[in-house]
């Protein structure tokens, strides 16, 4: 590595040849000096160190650049501030040292490079003993000797100490934090399984859940097959209701019959303007309409459709009036009660149905009907007030329809009106 390696280390003086420690030193550094060129290695240990400090630094500095200038290559230990400056100076030259534990006075054997090493001498003295008061006194007094050159060391030791110190612990945190983050992968890792596994178990059982349901409505749909559905029921309900009023129609017209031909010597013609008595009603009414035995009739306000079976002859016959002579007032009175509308009795069932919506007040009223046709009654009455009309409309127009119903009129006065509706059942 090197063509030769040139050194002066420890102490050289010799009483015989009248060289100090100094002069011996001076000796080797000469001998070095003559010898080592380009490619050499030197090794010099304390250079100038056995004389004034400020005059050995010169020395020192001016043999190390003759070197270096020679080519060679120096490796030197010092305690002079001055050479330890040089560094900062010259970029030929590094400072470097070997750490020391000033806490347990050894050293550490780290070689720390770009860094200047401070001496510890007064640390070392206290080690080997010398009083403590002597050691404080001379601190105190290296203290107020250093030059500025000492003090910024110092202060560049103490803030490389510091640096060191946070270095260090700046490390001790990122492995903490490298720590953590494996054991949260770690975690992680576990989480995303659970889940996984949770998930796995939502969906089969959400799968069950859907078959179960599946099935159910399988077999609600094969009951519902099995079953005649409600509107099938409804409509065979309708149809039953048709035919009993039809045979309650038919039943009623017999009846009526009967009792014409056990009266022929009343005479019956129906023609349109004559008036005829309704065998269901028990009341007078004036035929509007003839429509083979069908007929249009008028009681009062009420006009409804009727077989010509459910007519017989009027109460009292109309004689014919002569003209031009005239009918007396109590004639025209007679007249006048026998054609004005009496009003039907109704004691029968009455349902009330206001403030209902019009689907509940249609549903209560047809059971109201069929239960007071299962009764045997013949009559019943609706309450359903004023209000806007929506729901007198709505109930007639449904009773217009309904097989329960034979006729429907509007209340009379002393009914209450048009606030209500009363109804003849088929019966």
């Amino acid at each position: 590595l090197y063509g030769g390696v040139h050194s002066t280390v420890g102490d050289a003086q010799d009483i015989h040849q009248d060289l100090s420690t100094f002069s011996a030193h001076l000796v080797e550094l000469r001998r070095i000096g003559e010898r080592a060129g380009p490619g050499a290695l030197v090794l010099i240990d304390e250079i100038a160190a056995d004389t004034d400090p400020r005059e050995g630094a010169a020395l020192a500095i001016a043999v190390l650049e003759d070197l270096i200038q020679r080519g060679a290559t120096v490796l030197v230990t010092t305690h002079l501030e001055e050479l330890k400056a040089l560094a900062h100076m010259d970029a030929r030259f590094l400072n470097a040292r070997v750490g020391f534990d000033a806490g347990r006075m050894q050293p550490t054997y780290r070689l720390q490079l770009g860094v200047a090493g401070a001496s510890s001498a007064l640390e070392i003295a206290a080690r080997m003993g010398l009083p403590p008061a002597v050691v404080e006194r001379a601190r105190a007094l290296a203290e107020q000797a250093s030059g500025p050159l000492s003090k910024a060391l110092r202060a560049t030791e103490e803030e490389r100490r510091k640096l060191a110190e946070e270095l260090q612990a700046a490390a001790d945190a990122r492995r903490e934090v490298e720590t953590l983050r494996r054991q949260l992968l770690v975690e992680r890792a576990s989480l995303d399984q659970l889940r996984q596994q949770e998930e796995a178990k939502l969906h089969e059982q959400l799968a069950a859940e859907a078959e179960l349901a599946a099935h159910e409505l399988r077999q609600l749909v094969s009951k519902l097959r099995a079953k005649p559905v409600l509107a099938e029921v409804e409509q065979a309900r309708k149809d039953v209701a048709t035919q009993l009023a039809q045979h309650q129609a038919q039943s009623r017209a017999a009846t009526a019959q009967k009792e014409i031909a056990a009266r022929p010597g009343l005479p019956f013609s129906p023609r349109v303007g004559a008036t005829v008595r309704h065998v269901g009603l028990d009341r007078d009414v004036e035929i509007l309409q003839l429509d083979g035995n069908e007929t249009l009739v008028a009681a009062g306000n009420l006009k409804l459709r009727a077989s010509l079976a459910e007519l017989a002859p009027p109460r009292s016959q109309k004689r014919p009036s002569t003209f031009p002579g005239g009918i007396s007032a109590a004639e025209k009175q007679q007249r006048a009660e026998a054609a004005g509308a009496r009003p039907l009795d109704t004691g029968g069932a009455r349902v009330d149905v206001r403030g209902l919506r019009a689907d509940e007040a249609l549903r209560r009223v047809d059971e109201a009907l069929d239960a007071a046709l299962r009764r045997g009654e013949d009559n019943a009455t609706i309450l359903h007030g004023h209000g806007t009309g929506a729901l007198k409309s709505t109930l007639r127009e449904h009773l217009d329809s309904s097989p329960y119903v034979r006729m429907f009129r509007p209340g009379e006065r002393h009914e209450g009106g048009d606030a209500v509706t009363v109804v003849a059942l088929r019966g």
